[in-house]
């Protein structure tokens, strides 16, 4: 089972159950004929602070800060910004995405799918060195407001190394 799919199932489990439960209880509430007083008011403030700590718990679990879902690494490849280009356009997972070159950086748009908001990476080449160039690669997530991407963003730096550093 890959490590994404135990977090998927973790955070259903600790945040999906708890609110069902608390919207149940929230909905049970309502229906009793009081009016929207400020007991509804706290039991939906509850609802939502105990969905968000949980999220941040998870977070914390897993290593990562609140705000923590870029990711970045700095690599030394023996390719050139044009080699590089190249591969990225003839692989079969960034080649579908919208890629643009501009000077010294590369740019890859991911679409909107049903694991993420889409992604944005970015690929910065750095001064020439005997080893080849050095690239700084940062993921980062479309949606501003992501608290959890469930290691897309790894992943993505992680392909975009593997790409750079393989033998052709």
């Amino acid at each position: 089972m890959k490590p994404t799919l135990k977090l998927d199932i973790k955070t259903f489990f600790l945040i999906g159950l708890t609110f069902g439960l608390l919207m149940t209880a929230l909905s049970d509430f309502r229906d009793s004929g009081e009016g929207f007083g400020i007991g509804k008011i706290v039991l939906t403030g509850l609802l939502f602070g105990a969905t968000a700590y949980l999220v941040f718990a998870i977070r914390k679990r897993i290593g990562g800060k609140p705000a923590d879902v870029v990711r970045s690494r700095l690599i030394y490849s023996g390719m050139t910004p044009e080699e590089v280009l190249t591969r990225l356009k003839n692989d079969p997972k960034f080649g579908k995405m919208d890629i643009k070159a501009t000077g010294t950086r590369i740019q890859i748009r991911s679409k909107i799918s049903m694991q993420s908001w889409g992604e944005t990476i970015l690929i910065d080449q750095g001064a020439k060195s005997e080893n080849g160039y050095e690239y700084s690669i940062v993921s980062k997530p479309n949606l501003s407001t992501t608290i959890l991407d469930y290691g897309k963003n790894q992943q993505n730096v992680e392909a975009v190394e593997r790409l750079m550093t393989a033998i052709a």
